[in-house]
């Protein structure tokens, strides 16, 4: 496991896209991760909640939070890691700021790294839970990566 200050420069400074939203990491603990949208005016949609694609684009970025939070060392050893699709569903209107909590399990850690090692290769799904400022759950994603070592 890597330290927030670490993922928080993976997450919300190397990634331009991430930066450019304002995605903030809070916390990085070992197999949940959370991070932070500050609602804008530019990021609301027609009947003035969060955008559909406001709270995809967080919900990702969270999921990518605890794979560097779990997987630092993969990170740092040159590993490619590539989100491959993602699955959201939308329940309620999301009011105020968001965030979003990406959660893993220790046997999908072991399994991905035993994978890993045999054959160059992996896919991990990774679950996560977007909340509004009023702790509504507004949306959940499934996002699945893939890990690929270089050749």
């Amino acid at each position: 496991m890597t330290d927030l200050k670490t993922v928080q420069y993976l997450v919300s400074k190397a990634i331009p896209y991430n930066a450019f939203l304002g995605i903030e990491v809070t916390s990085a603990e070992e197999y949940q991760a959370e991070v932070r949208l500050v609602t804008k005016p530019d990021y609301l949609n027609h009947v003035g909640t969060m955008h559909a694609g406001a709270q995809f684009s967080l919900g990702e970025a969270a999921s990518g939070a605890i794979l560097a939070t779990v997987f630092s060392d993969l990170v740092a050893a040159g590993i490619l890691t590539l989100a491959t699709q993602a699955k959201i569903k939308y329940h309620k209107p999301a009011k105020g700021d968001l965030r979003a909590i990406g959660r893993l399990n220790a046997e999908d850690e072991t399994r991905s790294r035993e994978e890993l090692e045999q054959k160059g290769r992996t896919r991990i799904t990774v679950q996560v839970q977007v909340m509004d400022s009023f702790d509504t759950v507004v949306s959940e994603l499934e996002v699945e990566w893939i890990f690929l070592k270089p050749k």
